[in-house]
């Protein structure tokens, strides 16, 4: 009868935890965004310029600048243009100078 009991308690045990773990999304929106073909310069910053990539996502119908690194996970090759899912991400407390959404690949 011991053994029955420990084997309940340890069941409830690991059910508790897995429904814990599971509960634990990112908040975030997901998108399809289009990436261009081609990357773009952007204007000087701080002394110098920087590559971007040009994407279309949600409403807006044209093309929006975004620095070269700025989706986790997408490694972008020249000369194709991608339609992609990225999950977008608000950043608590973000930098004054940095991001409030961090995309996802």
């Amino acid at each position: 009868m011991k053994i029955l009991k420990y084997i309940m308690i340890t069941l409830v045990a690991i059910s508790t935890m897995a429904t814990s773990v599971s509960c634990q999304k990112t908040e975030g929106e997901l998108l399809m965004m289009t990436v261009a073909s081609r990357t773009g310069m952007s204007a000087i910053i701080l002394g110098g310029r920087q590559e971007i990539l040009w994407v279309k996502y949600g409403e807006y119908p044209g093309w929006q600048a975004m620095g070269i690194n700025s989706i986790e996970g997408f490694e972008y090759v020249p000369g194709y243009e991608y339609v992609i899912m990225v999950m977008a991400i608000p950043v608590e407390n973000p930098p004054a100078d940095g991001d409030s959404i961090r995309y996802q690949y």
